[in-house]
């Protein structure tokens, strides 16, 4: 956690530039580099491309647009596959515009991008899923947006952004997107209900204010034959009914791709009642036959004091 000056930042990229390889990772986290040691630092892997790193992170060191206008030169067709911007609070749509245009203008697949606790809301939403959403092949594998401000209009237009694709993504990580009590996840599930088949791989929507009538559509989300979900984190969420719970496991029975689910701390008293048999019921053969064949782990409350795992 100390500052680097941009002559420093600059003599340092000039030593990995003069390397015969690139490194594989490069990561800066708080060091206070603002924008004029982010110019210089990509300055220098401008004259020298094919030394940018695979991996880069930039989190938490002040930036602002000007800095996110220099950070999109090199995404653009360049080895760069994965970027952390989280926790530099000051970009606005204009400046995460920029990085979505980038990523859209590759002719490269991008496979993470990381934004996470920068205070985003609808608007920076939309502006980088409109940017981003005009090349769906070239949309960032796994998209880490947890600690932002998401609404309904921003989880609209991301759910509609990804289901437009020809396949899901990896990863989407919207947790702690709920510490104001505004988000809405139900507009979110009610996109991917459009397209099961695009919903992402790993969704995470821990500590996402989701609701009771949200379970009901996680329920319709996982019963749907088509639905890609393979691990869902809906952990650290108001307590919900028996009903609820009853209505997201029993749609379990029949589902055959989800292999990790992670409901800690959102429980009634004594869930096992209900889950253990769904997960592994020995009573007879044909109830051994119906149960859950591709569940492999189950988290129910904090510490792992309660889970399943096969």
């Amino acid at each position: 956690n100390w500052k680097i000056t941009p002559e420093a930042i600059h003599s340092f990229a000039a030593c990995l530039a003069n390397r015969r390889s690139p490194i594989e990772s490069l990561s800066l986290r708080k060091c206070r580099l603002g924008d004029e040691g982010v110019k210089e630092l990509i300055s220098v892997f401008l004259d020298h491309p094919k030394m940018i790193p695979k991996k880069i992170c930039l989190r938490k060191n002040s930036m602002r647009d000007e800095s996110c206008s220099y950070i999109s030169q090199i995404l653009y067709n360049t080895g760069l596959e994965e970027i952390d911007l989280g926790e530099n609070n000051f970009f606005t749509p204009r400046g995460l515009k920029s990085i979505g245009r980038a990523l859209a203008g590759r002719s490269l697949a991008f496979r993470r991008l990381e934004l996470t606790d920068n205070s985003m809301r609808n608007k920076h939403f939309l502006t980088i899923t409109e940017a981003i959403g005009t090349r769906l092949d070239l949309i960032p594998s796994e998209l880490n947006l947890r600690g932002n401000l998401i609404g309904v209009e921003g989880a609209k237009s991301l759910s509609r952004m990804l289901s437009r694709r020809k396949s899901p993504i990896n990863e989407l990580n919207l947790a702690e997107n709920g510490r104001k009590g505004k988000t809405r996840i139900s507009a979110l599930l009610e996109g991917f209900l459009a397209n099961p088949a695009l919903t992402p791989r790993y969704l995470n929507v821990n500590y996402c204010n989701v609701r009771e009538e949200d379970y009901f559509l996680f329920a319709r989300l996982l019963r749907h034959p088509n639905c890609s979900l393979e691990k869902l984190d809906i952990g650290y969420n108001a307590p919900h009914t028996l009903e609820a719970l009853t209505v997201l496991v029993d749609c379990l029975k029949n589902n055959t791709t989800l292999r990790e689910m992670h409901l800690s701390d959102c429980l009634p008293d004594d869930p096992w009642s209900l889950l253990l048999p769904l997960i592994c019921d020995t009573t007879t053969i044909s109830a051994t036959y119906k149960s859950n064949h591709s569940l492999v782990y189950f988290k129910c409350q904090d510490y792992n004091s309660n889970y399943f795992k096969r």
